[in-house]
């Protein structure tokens, strides 16, 4: 799936889409409307945490259940990355190269990631910010994994 379209492009794992994850999305849907772009949100499957520490690991809501949820939360494109150790392994750069301009190739409005997200253990915030015309570092959770 390629995005045709200027995104607004929430990035992250949404584990629980609990009221911080909420309270990300209705913003982004605020800087979405207003710069009338369509609303993208790009998530990782497995948690990249599974993958990090090479175990399994309690989620707040089974997968299935949190793409349905964000699928119905009037998100306009819903990318799912599979991700892997090779993916845990690679420079920000080429994730970046790789991952988000193969499904995003016009204009990228916004990139908003939380402060806990597989983004951040990536180390893409750096690069992000020259990728995209606006990056937001939300520091909103409220969910267990808020460092």
């Amino acid at each position: 799936m390629t995005i045709q379209n200027s995104s607004t492009l929430l990035i992250g794992n949404f584990d629980g889409v609990h009221l911080g994850h909420q309270s990300l999305i209705n913003f982004a849907k605020k800087i979405a409307s207003s710069s009338n772009t369509e609303l993208s949100l790009v998530t990782f499957c497995p948690h990249p945490r599974e993958i990090i520490l090479k175990k399994s690991i309690d989620l707040i809501i089974p997968y299935s259940e949190k793409i349905e949820i964000l699928k119905t939360s009037f998100i306009d494109n819903v990318v799912e990355i599979k991700f892997t150790d090779e993916i845990s392994k690679m420079n920000p750069d080429d994730f970046i190269q790789t991952y988000l301009f193969r499904y995003f190739e016009y204009e990228r409005k916004l990139a908003a990631v939380k402060k806990s997200s597989a983004v951040l253990e990536l180390g893409l915030l750096k690069l992000l910010t020259k990728s995209f015309s606006l990056v937001i570092k939300t520091l909103l959770s409220t969910g267990p994994h808020t460092k």
